[in-house]
């Protein structure tokens, strides 16, 4: 039985011969139950103060009438999304997915705050956000790091990892939309990360040798995932489009595989031509998030 009848039959139920006052008392005596269930069962994630004022966004953006009960006024509230969730109507599959869902929609429409530097985001700058989950836990690419993929494994000094972009990375590489993407030796600058600027110089002090066992991802990447990004910004004044590649890679160790994110960044220039920029992973699902969070799906060429 969906939650609100379910809801309203145990108030009629307990209704039957009582009167005006009683039925009052009842209707308090349910929800003093359920917030009780809810106080129990409660999640960490869900009672962190941060993420209740994000949740407190969210719903203040959707915050209109339903009639859950006819005749009542079922104003939606954080607090009646909490004990929603933690009543016990869903399954405990979908509670989980709920879960999941609501928590990135949260952390995105926080880093959107950030971001554009807005206490109030618009309707459509929210409602973008659940699009934005969505996709994200529908079609992200996931593979293995076996085999080719894992022949960097292991020590990877520099001149190994130059050698091997030179040779195996360099060149055009075609996306799964069919799109031509140019790696070229620009690219290389990709290996190397300044530890306080962030900024790609090469330089032997700079080299990361984590980007040198993980080159053989970068066409895999790009030719396999459709969870693609686009990002259009302005940067110093002037347009800038990237896609980001995402994918979900899983390195097979005992006792359990090594879970993270990559992502392979290429640029559109004013032509429309793409050239890769730069690939890295990320071990972190908020910083993932975060990452995505500027962009739109990417669906076709």
């Amino acid at each position: 039985m969906p939650w609100n009848q379910h809801l309203a039959s145990l108030l009629h139920s307990q209704a039957l011969g009582k009167s005006r006052g009683e039925v009052g008392s009842t209707a308090l005596a349910v929800r003093t139950r359920i917030i009780k269930k809810q106080s129990q069962n409660a999640q960490v994630q869900f009672r962190h103060p941060g993420h209740q004022r994000l949740t407190r966004s969210i719903i203040k953006s959707f915050n209109i009438g339903y009639g859950i009960i006819p005749g009542m006024n079922f104003a939606l509230t954080s607090k009646k999304l909490f004990v929603l969730l933690e009543s016990g109507v869903l399954e405990k599959g979908n509670h989980e997915r709920c879960v999941r869902i609501f928590y990135d929609v949260a952390k995105i429409v926080h880093y959107r705050q950030v971001r554009l530097n807005k206490p109030q985001l618009k309707m459509k700058e929210i409602a973008s956000a659940l699009t934005l989950v969505e996709f994200y836990h529908s079609s992200t690419f996931r593979f293995e790091a076996s085999g080719e993929l894992a022949r960097n494994f292991g020590q990877c000094p520099e001149g190994q990892a130059v050698k091997y972009f030179e040779r195996s990375v360099m060149g055009a590489v075609t996306d799964a939309f069919g799109r031509k993407v140019a790696i070229e030796e620009s690219g290389l600058r990709s290996l190397y990360k300044e530890q306080y600027t962030g900024k790609h110089l090469i330089a032997p002090e700079n080299y990361e040798p984590v980007r040198g066992k993980r080159l053989p991802w970068i066409r895999h990447v790009i030719e396999k995932a459709k969870s693609v990004y686009r990002v259009d910004e302005i940067v110093h004044g002037k347009f800038r489009r990237t896609f980001l590649y995402t994918a979900i890679s899983s390195i097979p160790l005992t006792p359990k595989p090594d879970i993270a994110y990559f992502m392979v960044v290429v640029s559109e220039d004013p032509n429309g031509h793409l050239r890769f920029v730069t690939a890295y992973h990320i071990p972190s699902h908020n910083r993932f998030l975060s990452r995505i969070e500027p962009g739109t799906p990417f669906l076709s060429a």
